[in-house]
């Protein structure tokens, strides 16, 4: 340790994140950890123990909720096809080369559903695609949802009837393999226009030669005052 080498303590670097809430409360909880322990003596410090109310006692209880987000779900058991990425405020799954199955789908939704209400970031994507999409109600297990990135066969056209109001940024995959719900994904785009809504970003990644298709939406987009943003491979396109 930095301790007995230099007579320092080191925090280990917070989740790459552009949430602002997320970088103030962890610089907030760094601070006041740092001010309580200088008020204690070495032997007091020792004597700490791993516990969640001895860690509120030090740093607040302010401080203490806003760094503790009830949105951890379980890590799926070792069978299941999926790697798991669990950050403060934020889930990312990321299945892999075996298309999940009913019964872990289930597992996964039923757990989102009871731990998600306060979830902001949202990520789901995969190499191997399941053969219906299964994702369509995810917005209303999230109704603090700020960015949501979902991978291509994960989602139809269901999935802009459900997202929250809160949503700024969606990020979807475009594909070959798939019919993407383009007329629905403009519709979206004309409604968060016209109401009070928080959208502001569009993000599509696709896999297609032709592109053309998506002018009509880049057009609403304009319109409506959010930025479009078309990825195909290494080219950005912004409106």
């Amino acid at each position: 340790m930095s301790y007995f080498e230099h007579g320092t303590v080191e925090f280990r670097q917070h989740g790459g994140t552009a949430d602002q809430s997320v970088i103030v409360a962890w610089v907030e909880f760094v601070l006041a950890l740092v001010r309580a322990t200088l008020s204690l003596s070495e032997i007091c410090v020792k004597k700490l123990v791993k516990d969640k109310r001895v860690l509120e006692s030090l740093v607040g209880p302010r401080v203490y909720q806003a760094m503790s987000y009830p949105c951890r779900l379980p890590l799926p058991p070792p069978t299941a096809p999926c790697r798991s990425v669990i950050a403060t405020g934020s889930i990312g799954y990321r299945y892999g080369e075996t298309v999940p199955v009913d019964d872990q789908i289930t597992e996964f939704l039923n757990t989102f559903e009871k731990y998600a209400y306060r979830l902001r970031h949202l990520t789901i994507r995969g190499v191997a695609q399941p053969e219906t999409p299964f994702l369509d109600s995810i917005g209303r297990y999230a109704p603090s949802l700020q960015y949501l990135h979902l991978g291509s066969l994960m989602f139809g056209p269901g999935v802009f009837e459900h997202l929250p109001p809160s949503l700024r940024t969606l990020r979807l995959e475009d594909d070959t393999r798939f019919d993407f719900p383009l007329d629905e994904l403009e519709d979206f785009g004309s409604r968060a226009g016209r109401a009070k809504s928080a959208f502001r970003s569009l993000i599509i990644c696709v896999r297609r030669d032709d592109t053309s298709s998506y002018t009509g939406l880049a057009d609403i987009c304009r319109d409506c005052d959010v930025e479009f943003q078309l990825r195909n491979g290494f080219n950005i396109y912004t409106w």
